[in-house]
């Protein structure tokens, strides 16, 4: 059975530096060395999917170009969360959590349907603005799909 990925957490350990804890749909967690942008280029290349042409979309569809959410699929929206202070100036400091796996988000901490709960630098509004932006994409690009469908449907007529 494959596992979801509920979250991507950088974290700094003393004997390793700057690693991803990869937080699966059952609480477990793995450890990675790779980038969250990898992970999630990865994630995008095993679906047939060009991870930068999606990000060029949600920035477009969402008029933002920074802390986009990543949208892999209709169950696959990952927010980006800050969970961390940068201690430099390339220093991973967001998160990337699926907005399906949250059961719950209060003052500086989420909690996940797998019962793993993740520390972070926002508050409850910031976070809920972070899940409405994830559900924008996802109306967004249902919508863009839809006429794509739709034109689909008169070429091949």
């Amino acid at each position: 059975m494959d596992r979801k990925f509920d979250a991507l957490c950088p974290v700094y350990q003393d004997n390793y530096g700057d690693i991803v804890h990869i937080i699966l749909d059952n609480g477990e967690i793995k450890r990675t060395n790779r980038k969250i942008g990898t992970i999630f280029k990865l994630m995008a290349q095993n679906q047939m999917q060009d991870i930068q042409l999606i990000r060029t979309n949600v920035q477009k569809l969402l008029q933002r170009k920074r802390n986009i959410p990543v949208v892999l699929g209709p169950d696959d929206i990952y927010i980006p969360i800050k969970t961390r202070k940068p201690l430099t100036k390339r220093d991973p400091c967001y998160s990337y959590i699926r907005m399906k796996a949250i059961k719950s988000y209060g003052f500086h901490t989420i909690q996940l349907k797998s019962k793993r709960r993740i520390s972070t630098l926002y508050n409850k509004k910031q976070t809920e603005e972070a899940i409405i932006r994830g559900r924008c994409a996802k109306v967004l690009m249902d919508y863009r799909q839809e006429i794509f469908n739709q034109m689909e449907n008169v070429i091949l007529k």
